[in-house]
């Protein structure tokens, strides 16, 4: 069987910076290996799918550690798609499972980092993928929807 490589990348760029309307498409509980900075820790590795424009299709990644002092990451995650109300996520007994944020669609506001030597994408925060912030993207206005970071 003959294959033609040619026109085939090795490896995806990283997209702009900028945000981006995203689904939340998997989420996957994980423990950090023994080289992490906290090892043994928990964390969710969350996969989110660009919706729209140049890079619909595009998977951008984050992670959502569950250390107590690092919960704001979540809270912000489930904070953005609207499912839960502010009392409920600030309950002392909030019962958390990855299944409900699995297609929610939320804009993420993604950045451009150094790993190792090259460019990677990071998502700094989730906004609520409100109609006026959905127009804001459209129209380019993100400054004046209040959208940027």
């Amino acid at each position: 069987m003959k294959i033609d490589f040619s026109d085939v990348a090795s490896g995806f760029e990283a997209i702009p910076s900028g945000h981006y309307l995203v689904r939340i498409t998997d989420g996957e509980l994980r423990t950090a290996g023994d080289e992490a900075k906290n090892p043994g820790s928990e964390y969710v590795f969350w996969t989110c799918t660009v919706q729209t424009g140049e890079f619909e299709g595009r998977k951008v990644f984050t992670n959502t550690s569950l250390l107590p002092n690092a919960l704001f990451g979540l809270k912000g995650l489930l904070a953005a798609t609207g499912k839960w109300s502010k009392a409920e996520l600030d309950s002392e007994a909030f019962e958390f499972d990855i299944e409900p944020v699995i297609g929610e669609q939320v804009i993420a506001v993604v950045t451009v980092r150094q790993y190792q030597g090259e460019d990677q994408n990071s998502i700094r925060k989730f906004r609520p993928a409100t109609p006026e912030a959905m127009e804001a993207l459209s129209s380019g206005a993100v400054a004046d929807a209040g959208l940027m970071p």
